[in-house]
This record gives structure tokens, C-alpha cells and sequence, in this order.
């Protein structure tokens, strides 16, 4: 691949599940968040993050992880059992689709939000190694930057095993290391 660009005036989780996906599957790529809004703005029909590379450009975090996967598919992201990989689709959907939305439209109810969704997600993690599997997955790409938010703003782990270990072993994984 030549010339893969991360652009945007975001940050937080969604910027680090792309990040962690170009380093997981050894995609070099510039990293180009954080332009002002009017450079931006003019060059992407997207809201807030575009992946800009292969002669196109995608927006949205899981449209993106999408198709590195269907690429680049070594290193895997998806678990090859079916089951596992419906799990992991599970579990980032709930990032992805239930939690941050909630966080981004009631910020002042942060904390019951991430009480609701991640104990629920702390349910359905394997109760060792990673999320799904032992191997970083799709699921702890998605997981891991919400975990890491939610502790930065003060969230308690107390009483989600699963998750604190996920946290401990997934968050250390070199695929986080930018």
C-alpha cells in the first residue's frame, strides 16, 4: 500500500481503533489527525476521520477497520472460529454503535453510560487473555480505547474482571504502542 494517510480534526477512541489496526496489521501510514478544521473540511466529505489510501478515501472508524481486514487480512482481526468472530462483532458494535454515541450525546451521564454498556460487555468477554479468542481481536481494538477513556475520566473497573484484564493484557499489546 503507498501513501496511507489518517486525517481528520479527531481524537480519542475512534482515531486510536484505526491507529491500532494500521500498527496491528504493520500498514506504515502518516498520521495526519489533528489539521485545522478548514484544511479538512474542504479535502473529505467526512465528519470528523478518513483513512486515505489505495487511490480512495473512507470515513467512519469501522468502515475503515472493515476494509483493512478485507485487504490486509494477515494479521487477522476477525477469529477464524464463526462464533468467535460474531462475538467480536458483537463487542465492537457495542463501542462502537452503543457506547460512544451515548458518551457524545450525554456527556454529563458519562459515568452511567459506561456502567451500563461496559458491564455488559465485561459479561460477554472470554474470562482469560484477550476479549475473544487468545489473540488480539477486532473486539479488543474496540475495547481497549474505550477502557483506556473511561479510567482517564475516572471510571471504576472494580468488579469487571474480564475487562481489567483486557486492559492489562490487550492494552499492552504493541498494536497501542503509537
Amino acid at each position: 500500500m503507498r501513501n496511507v494517510y489518517l486525517t481528520g480534526w479527531a481524537a480519542g477512541t475512534p482515531v486510536e481503533r484505526v491507529r491500532a489496526a494500521l500498527t496491528f496489521k504493520a500498514i506504515a501510514f502518516e498520521d495526519r489527525t489533528g489539521m485545522e478544521t478548514s484544511r479538512y473540511d474542504d479535502r473529505v466529505p467526512a465528519l470528523s476521520l478518513t483513512f486515505d489510501g489505495h487511490d480512495l478515501r473512507i470515513s467512519q472508524s469501522l468502515a475503515i477497520l472493515n476494509f483493512l481486514e478485507e485487504v490486509h487480512p494477515s494479521p487477522a482481526l476477525l477469529p477464524k472460529d464463526i462464533a468467535d468472530r460474531a462475538r467480536a462483532r458483537t463487542l465492537l458494535n457495542m463501542m462502537v454503535c452503543d457506547l460512544q454515541p451515548l458518551l457524545d450525546a450525554a456527556p454529563t451521564q458519562r459515568n452511567s453510560a459506561w456502567d451500563r454498556v461496559l458491564r455488559e460487555t465485561d459479561r460477554l468477554c472470554d474470562p482469560h487473555g484477550y476479549a475473544v479468542g487468545d489473540a488480539l481481536s477486532i473486539a479488543d481494538i474496540c475495547v481497549v480505547p474505550e477502557l483506556q477513556r473511561a479510567q482517564a475520566a475516572g471510571w471504576d473497573l472494580q468488579g469487571c474482571l474480564n475487562l481489567a484484564r483486557i486492559l492489562n493484557v490487550a492494552g499492552k499489546h504493541p498494536a497501542f504502542e503509537h
